[in-house]
């Protein structure tokens, strides 16, 4: 729930404008902040988990060993839905695939930004040039694992950090993918501390504007029917704005 989450560290903002308040109640707020406390605890007892291996990765570790860690991170912490987390998975262990075979790279120290831009730019498995969505989502994959890699300090390399591709399409504005909306949520839910980021984005998969999010407090969400009441602003009407899956 990471909405709830959010407001159980202080709130959004300031007050909506007279929404319905249905939720106010203080045993709501006791069970959201329950959720946030057992969430929590969940996830620090999988960190602890593992923190346990990390002597044997920081340093010399191999780019199996390394993959293999952030994945159990990933399905432990819940941070891509099924699909993405599937996807993703399965570009890191052709990442390391190809690594080895086509560069004789098996240690994490040894990836380059030569390598992953060739793994980017690698031939499809039916032996043609990779289409412009098909580079976006390899260098998606190799950017999140070393993030969490980072994250963990067992690298402190970014090899995606200058590889620079051509744009998806040739319109100003376009929908996020799936999987780039999977990477946003995972980037607001990156640390145990800070819930207000997951706050924001299921406000912003809601439809809030970054106006309207700061006028949005716990007494505004309504869990029951998984909506939150938005106060409007100079251009937009006061409503009720559902919330998708993740941010409920």
């Amino acid at each position: 729930m990471p909405l709830s989450q959010g407001w159980v560290e202080g709130g959004m903002g300031g007050r909506a404008a007279e929404p319905p308040r249905s939720v106010s109640n203080p045993i709501q707020g006791v069970l959201f902040a329950t959720h946030a406390h057992t969430r929590a605890s969940v996830l620090l007892a999988h960190m602890a988990a593992l923190l346990e291996e990390l002597p044997a990765l920081q340093g010399r570790a191999s780019l199996r060993e390394s993959r293999e860690f952030a994945a159990r991170h990933v399905r432990a912490t819940g941070i891509l839905t099924e699909l993405s987390a599937e996807r993703m998975l399965t570009l890191w262990i052709r990442f390391e695939r190809y690594a080895a075979r086509a560069h004789g790279v098996v240690t994490l120290g040894d990836v380059t930004p030569a390598l992953a831009r060739s793994f980017v730019s690698a031939k499809t498995t039916k032996g043609k040039p990779p289409g412009v969505a098909t580079q976006h989502l390899r260098r998606s994959a190799i950017r999140l694992l070393f993030r969490i890699l980072r994250q963990f300090r067992i690298c402190t390399l970014d090899p995606t950090i200058d590889l620079h591709l051509p744009p998806r399409d040739h319109s100003s504005f376009r929908p996020l993918t799936d999987d780039e909306v999977d990477l946003c949520r995972w980037a607001s839910r990156s640390t145990l501390t800070m819930t207000r980021r997951p706050a924001a984005w299921a406000l912003a998969e809601a439809g809030a504007s970054t106006a309207e999010m700061g006028q949005v407090t716990l007494a505004d969400l309504d869990a029951r029917e998984g909506r939150v009441w938005i106060s409007g602003g100079p251009k937009t009407d006061p409503r009720w704005a559902a919330l998708t899956e993740w941010g409920r």
